[in-house]
């Protein structure tokens, strides 16, 4: 009698264990104000942005913050994280994993020191510049694939701040809004530097190929919901 009740309790887990709706594990870079931690919790513009979307196409999810996009990257590689998100394209992300719907517009913007000498828009910025950037950001792969000298690669944007007022670089390629969130923090004002418009990217959430294989109607779920805060917008 006690072993049958011992089988019918391990069988009843193990069916309350079957139906449990999987979670989605988002690894999410440390990039403030689009997503970085605040009171033990993983919160910004994009993070609530996305957990709308994820929220209204009923998908379960968990969070985690790395400081970078490199070990974003590798966690999908290696099969530790099923997304990532908000990010823009390029070709190793899509060799990964597959990108929705953009979900938002994303301004990458030189960044000189106001009084600098350099001009982004001038034919000898790119022989003089002395750049920084986010480590394994998108912006640090543009310059790097486009043969720009790259001498400042800080995880920590409030650090490029700070090698930028040393003269330790003298430009900086970045997301604007990340960029003026950093600024805004440091308590320095606006006019300190001057922008320069680089281009604008499509921000999306990008999902691993190997978890669509698995989830083929994946995708499509959360583009209905990213239509539809497209309509409202």
């Amino acid at each position: 009698m006690l072993r049958v009740s011992a089988y019918l309790i391990l069988l009843l887990a193990g069916a309350a264990n079957a139906q449990a709706p999987e979670k989605m594990r988002f690894m999410l870079s440390n990039f403030p104000p689009y997503a970085f931690m605040e009171n033990d919790k993983i919160t910004g513009v994009g993070v609530k942005l996305v957990e709308k979307i994820l929220k209204g196409a009923g998908i379960e999810y968990e969070l985690q913050l790395a400081p970078n996009f490199g070990r974003v990257v590798q966690n999908i590689k290696e099969g530790r994280s099923d997304g990532f998100f908000l990010a823009s394209k390029n070709a190793e992300r899509d060799g990964i994993a597959t990108f929705t719907l953009p979900v938002l517009v994303n301004r990458w913007v030189w960044i000189v020191a106001a009084g600098s000498k350099l001009d982004p828009r001038g034919s000898d910025f790119k022989a003089q510049a002395r750049l920084g950037t986010h480590l394994h950001s998108n912006t640090h792969v543009w310059l790097l694939e486009n043969g720009y000298t790259v001498t400042g690669t800080p995880s920590s944007i409030n650090t490029l701040l700070t090698m930028l007022k040393m003269d330790r670089i003298n430009a900086i390629l970045l997301a604007e809004l990340v960029f003026d969130d950093a600024l805004s923090r440091a308590g320095q004002p606006a006019d300190s530097v001057v922008k320069v418009l680089h281009s604008e990217r499509e921000f999306g959430i990008y999902i691993s190929k190997s978890y669509l294989a698995d989830h083929p109607n994946l995708l499509e779920r959360i583009n209905k919901e990213i239509r539809k805060i497209a309509i409202k917008d």
